[in-house]
């Protein structure tokens, strides 16, 4: 293995452990200063910005834990495919398949880029109508799936 992909491999391990930690200004260092995270057609900018989502995913969720699948490593960009297993502040756990690519400059994340599909985070939102609309939703997107499968 190269260097630069033992190093990109490491960075992207330290965020992990970082943010399973809850220790956002271990997460931040992994960052340039003027690096953006997009999600959901969101872009935030600086490290100002990512301070706040990470605020936010941790008022969402108590606990979270990573669990890799894939980890690929070329040039200066890294794509992981993996399970995020987080529990949330009622204590309901929320399993979530996710992909994110890394794009590095000098050995610090530039560029985050998250896919993952938001009704998994159904557990998420507060109010009865709210999760009720948002299950019903979820519900029927997979009996349709299911349902228009080639056989």
């Amino acid at each position: 293995m190269s260097n630069n992909v033992e190093n990109i491999s490491k960075i992207a391990q330290m965020l992990d452990d970082a943010f399973e930690r809850k220790d956002i200004d271990g997460c931040l260092s992994c960052f340039t200063e003027d690096a953006a995270i997009e999600f959901m057609g969101v872009k935030l900018e600086g490290k100002t910005n990512i301070k706040r989502w990470m605020n936010w995913i941790q008022s969402i969720l108590s606990e979270v834990k990573f669990q890799a699948r894939i980890i690929m490593v070329e040039s200066d960009k890294l794509f992981e495919e993996y399970v995020l297993i987080g529990t949330t502040n009622d204590g309901e756990t929320i399993t979530s398949n996710q992909s994110e690519i890394l794009e590095f400059e000098d050995e610090k994340i530039k560029k985050l880029r998250i896919y993952f599909d938001r009704l998994d985070f159904v557990k998420c939102l507060k109010g009865r109508l709210a999760g009720t609309i948002a299950g019903y939703v979820k519900k029927q997107s997979e009996k349709w799936l299911e349902s228009s499968r080639a056989d």
